[in-house]
């Protein structure tokens, strides 16, 4: 009896020991994260903002990102990503909806300038630090926007792009994407070798995120300079999914000085997730192929779309994009809050009227019981 107290002590002081340490860390973390400056590659907040400003000041409903928040972990310099779908590539309009992004960016900064500012270099990013200001620098997902022209790439830096990301979702002028079977040029386009070159020149990082490996081996062959991976993960943790960097072209980014930046969406780190995605997809595909309508879910919601409409769902930072036949359509979060907020308030009634009839039928039992009882 005597030594299972004695187990049960050290036990107890193991497991009281080991809060205290997670507590220590904890707070040693939090210390960390705002003694030093954090960055993150890529924040989809202008794309958020697409359909609907909101005051990033305050804590938002919506989104993930917001001052309080950012404050709240230690970012300091969130890379604000001006995405251009690929669809732009075929419908036109590509510029025009970068630098309308790009123009959202400098209204936060403009709305709450004792809270945001948009920074363009390394000193700008250091000094807006030390005035406990939130620095947001911007890259461009997709080179679309580039169009044919190369004379765009100074025009992107000098309204304050700091990287692209070469392609996205489909193969464009610069490069092939990951995303793409097609493989349009086997790498970069020669247009895309001058494009690299150019980028190199003006001070615009290349990122190599979205593209397949023989780009990144050929803007490594090329670069003056290191490049980066804004949203990248490892491919040895999901073995032939190229959006993932494998392991000789991290080595060779490793080599070239530059740098790999963790994307931790569950289809980037585990081979689990990819699977069930790709059984998902499948059975998605199936159910289309039969001319039946397709359910999309965004934010606990399920919205209908015509059969034959949607052959691939794309939850992408609280919107759901449907993409096929060139229909590009954008269900706002914002809209799906306030949907929301009817639903519970509906619910609500539903769970009290429960119980009203449960109130109900207990009150008329007594009535009965009491009337015949007299």
């Amino acid at each position: 009896m005597k030594k299972m107290k004695h187990i049960l002590l050290v036990s107890i002081l193991i497991i009281l020991s080991g809060c205290s340490n997670d507590a220590a860390l904890k707070k040693r973390a939090y210390e960390l994260a705002h003694e030093f400056i954090i960055t993150d590659g890529h924040i989809d907040v202008p794309w958020r903002l697409n359909d609907g400003y909101e005051d990033l000041s305050i804590r938002t409903e919506g989104g993930d990102f917001d001052y309080v928040r950012a404050k709240e972990g230690g970012l300091d310099a969130p890379f604000m990503s001006v995405y251009v779908p690929s669809s732009y590539q075929e419908t036109g309009g590509a510029k025009e909806k970068a630098d309308s992004l790009i123009d959202l960016v400098n209204r936060i900064a403009d709305d709450h300038p004792d809270k945001f500012e948009v920074a363009t270099s390394v000193d700008d990013v250091n000094r807006i630090f030390a005035d406990g200001k939130i620095a947001l620098p911007m890259g461009m997902e997709n080179g679309a926007p580039l169009m044919d022209d190369l004379s765009n790439v100074e025009y992107f830096y000098d309204r304050g792009i700091r990287y692209i990301t070469l392609t996205h979702g489909k193969d464009n002028l610069i490069c092939d994407s990951s995303y793409d079977t097609t493989r349009t040029w086997g790498g970069l386009s020669p247009f895309g070798r001058e494009v690299v070159k150019e980028m190199n020149r003006v001070g615009i990082m290349v990122d190599i995120s979205h593209v397949t490996d023989e780009v990144i081996n050929q803007v490594l062959d090329m670069t003056d300079v290191p490049v980066i991976a804004s949203h990248s993960s490892c491919r040895y943790f999901t073995p032939g999914w190229e959006r993932n960097m494998g392991d000789d072209e991290i080595r060779r980014l490793k080599d070239n000085g530059g740098v790999i930046q963790i994307n931790y969406g569950s289809s980037f780190v585990t081979q689990a997730s990819q699977d069930k995605r790709a059984a998902n997809a499948e059975k998605i595909k199936v159910y289309a192929d039969k001319g039946n309508p397709i359910i999309g879910i965004c934010n606990g919601f399920q919205i209908l779309v015509e059969a034959g409409l949607v052959p691939g769902v794309l939850l992408r930072n609280k919107y759901l994009e449907f993409v096929c036949k060139n229909v590009f359509i954008k269900i706002n979060s914002k809209k799906n809050i306030k949907l929301k907020k009817i639903f519970l308030l509906f619910k609500l009634i539903f769970i009290l009227s429960k119980y009203i009839i449960k109130i109900f039928f207990i009150f008329l039992f007594f009535f009965i019981e009491i009337k015949y009882f007299f």
